[in-house]
């Protein structure tokens, strides 16, 4: 999000009693007309407009969806997220842009019936798509015939497209992934109209092990550089970002208890990644693991056997920049003292922060604060150095980066309330709640660095006064 945007305008914060009218009509707002009023950036993505701002947000009429959280909702919740609002305040401001409809195209084609799904027809062979597999893509012959001969992958007759189809466990077919076969330039890729993402290209094997994947290519890549017994695990092509079918193959098969993500070597992989772990974690999936390739996706390890010179691994900017603060802050944190006195210390540094006034100063309080916390860790929780630093690195997810300073303040300072709770100086007995302890110190830790990483790597990319003088009214705005 701009940041010069995040604060567009201020409102009265008493009770407004809306009409059920006003109300609707604040809900039903044509969000990709207002986020242009904000001077926001958006693109067409097929019927829907994607504003990447927001960390990946799809936008039809007045519903959004973000496909890193994996939720949405409407035009109200829409300014209350993104924009810090209150429910008063959103609804206030919507009604107060007076914003007309822009995407009466898409009104029009949201009231059509929804297109059946419907697989292309097939062409009456498929040498161009063996070709392309085999020569282009260098996948294992005997894995390509595989799938060929269980009609999950063949040749459309129009296009001449590779296209890759997923069955429910019934075998009806419910989605179609399909892969241009043309090897100059890039090739056309994307889903079949009215898909069920849930039940994209897979295997189903017998064993407890899930290997999970962006795309079809790079799970036929993988088992062709893996081949051994490689029919007994399941394997499931993502064909998005969303980890719907990931879900499904797991309700699917109980059996399944360990779980590989082997999504691309760039930062939108390295996300996903952990997003993807941390939502399966939340629904009792421990034993979630990643594997990487080399270079940038499984295939290019491939290209890389037969004398092609692969694209590279793309490096996450922010994760080398944390794991660069978590080191150095582990490593300054060397002097130790009674536990009240980092209580009281990490206190006066939180309040400190929250009341600095330059991006300098936020950033050194903000460091302040981290220090003192590995201190009181070190000392009092944990003081093994090495792997107090990897117990810092699991609490940092990646992808939380996408969101604005003011939600990273905002979420430190909910632990902050934890760490008031559990580290109260009447109270405090470490014998009790220990685990819990610890991960209230290493939030508020992760959450310190993160907002410095946050505005160190603003600097570093020559963000305006502008931008960042907005950043800093916003996060002041919630404290």
């Amino acid at each position: 999000m701009k940041g010069s945007n995040i604060i567009r305008k201020q409102y009265q914060t008493e009770y407004i009693q809306f009409t059920e009218e006003q109300k609707q009509r604040a809900a039903n707002t044509d969000l990709a007309a207002f986020l242009l009023s904000q001077g926001e950036n958006l693109k067409r993505c097929g019927s829907e407009m994607l504003w990447e701002a927001g960390g990946r947000v799809t936008i039809r009429d007045n519903i959004w969806y973000s496909q890193y959280e994996q939720k949405g909702g409407n035009a109200v919740q829409f300014v209350e997220k993104y924009y810090n609002k209150s429910y008063q305040d959103a609804v206030q401001m919507l009604l107060d842009e007076h914003i007309e409809p822009i995407s009466i195209d898409i009104q029009k084609k949201q009231k059509e019936e929804k297109k059946p799904f419907e697989l292309p027809a097939p062409n009456k062979s498929m040498n161009q798509i063996f070709a392309y597999l085999l020569k282009a893509r260098f996948l294992d012959r005997d894995v390509v015939k595989y799938f060929v001969d269980k009609g999950l992958i063949y040749e459309s007759a129009k296009y001449h497209n590779c296209v890759f189809v997923g069955v429910d466990k019934n075998g009806r077919a419910r989605h179609a992934h399909k892969r241009g076969t043309y090897t100059l330039g890039d090739s056309f890729k994307g889903n079949v109209e009215s898909v069920e993402a849930e039940y994209s290209f897979h295997h189903t094997g017998t064993s407890n092990v899930l290997y999970v994947f962006e795309a079809p290519i790079d799970m036929l890549s993988y088992i062709s550089l893996h081949k051994e017994n490689w029919t007994e695990h399941s394997y499931v092509s993502l064909c998005s970002v969303s980890d719907r079918a990931a879900i499904q193959m797991l309700k699917d098969n109980p059996q399944i208890n360990k779980i590989y993500l082997c999504l691309d070597n760039d930062l939108e992989g390295i996300d996903s990644d952990y997003r993807i772990r941390h939502n399966l974690n939340q629904i009792g999936y421990e034993d979630v693991s990643f594997i990487r390739p080399k270079y940038k996706d499984w295939n290019e390890i491939l290209k890389a056997k037969n004398g092609i010179e692969p694209l590279p691994a793309v490096p996450h900017p922010t994760m080398n920049k944390m794991c660069e603060l978590i080191k150095n802050t582990v490593h300054t944190a060397m002097r130790i003292k009674p536990l009240q006195f980092y209580y009281k210390t990490i206190c006066d540094d939180f309040q400190q922060l929250i009341n600095a006034s330059t991006n300098d100063d936020i950033m050194n309080r903000a460091n302040r604060l981290a220090i003192d916390a590995v201190r009181m860790a070190k000392g009092h929780l944990f003081a093994n150095e090495k792997e107090l630093m990897q117990r810092i690195f699991e609490k940092y997810l990646p992808h939380t980066d996408k969101s604005c300073l003011e939600n990273k303040f905002k979420k430190l300072n909910k632990d902050m309330d934890c760490f008031n709770n559990l580290f109260n100086p009447m109270q405090m007995r470490m014998d009790k709640n220990l685990e819990e302890n610890i991960k209230c110190v290493f939030e508020i830790i992760c959450d310190s660095l993160q907002i410095q990483s946050q505005i160190e790597m603003a600097e570093t990319e020559n963000f305006t006064e502008e931008q960042e003088g907005s950043e800093l009214l916003c996060r002041q705005s919630i404290v």
